[in-house]
């Protein structure tokens, strides 16, 4: 089975509550933009495999904490 996974890139934007009516430090608004975008596709495998050093991390911290299959990860 594979799994592909395709985020857009997330522009936030904030601005301070200088009087404190809102309750809180930061008043933000976020956007989502087509380009630039994240595209994962995950895979099983005979070992834990990854295009990219952190992806590697992420996958060996999850199945550190989860029992599923090895599996490759590869970020494009």
């Amino acid at each position: 089975m594979v799994i592909k996974v395709r985020a857009p890139a997330h522009l936030h934007t904030g601005n301070p509550d200088l009087s404190g009516d809102m309750g809180r430090l930061f008043g933000t608004l976020g956007f989502a933009i087509e380009y630039p975008y994240l595209e994962i596709e995950v895979s099983e495998a005979g070992k834990d495999k990854a295009n990219d050093r952190d992806a590697l991390k992420f996958l060996e911290r999850l199945r550190g904490r989860h029992e599923f299959p090895p599996g490759e990860i590869q970020l494009k």
